[in-house]
């Protein structure tokens, strides 16, 4: 029997961490690679082709594991990114400032 997810209902299976190259990855990770090709481009190690099909994959990744194969064949500049943060107890309820009344 298979489970599914629901935001109404909660999890209760096991849920592993997720591997560093499948992270997502957002705007200011993009941004660094589009930066660190450019880079590349300018160093004579990338044509406009192959610039330009790089950057058109950078704007479609989703994980940290679909930038770094961009740069597999390539040396530094590559993108670095921040240590993964684990949360482990939930953040304390907000009380609202201030009184009924």
């Amino acid at each position: 029997m298979s489970r599914s997810f629901s935001a109404n209902r909660s999890y209760h299976g096991h849920v592993s961490e997720p591997q560093s190259s499948d992270l997502r990855v957002g705007d200011a990770e993009r941004e660094e690679a589009l930066r660190a090709l450019g880079d590349h481009m300018s160093a004579g190690r990338l044509d406009i082709d192959e610039y330009g099909d790089r950057t058109a994959r950078v704007a479609t990744s989703k994980t940290r594991g679909d930038l770094l194969v961009l740069f597999m064949d390539l040396p530094e500049p590559k993108p670095r990114f921040g240590p993964v943060v684990t949360v482990t107890s939930p953040p304390p309820p907000v009380t609202p400032r201030g009184g009924t009344g």
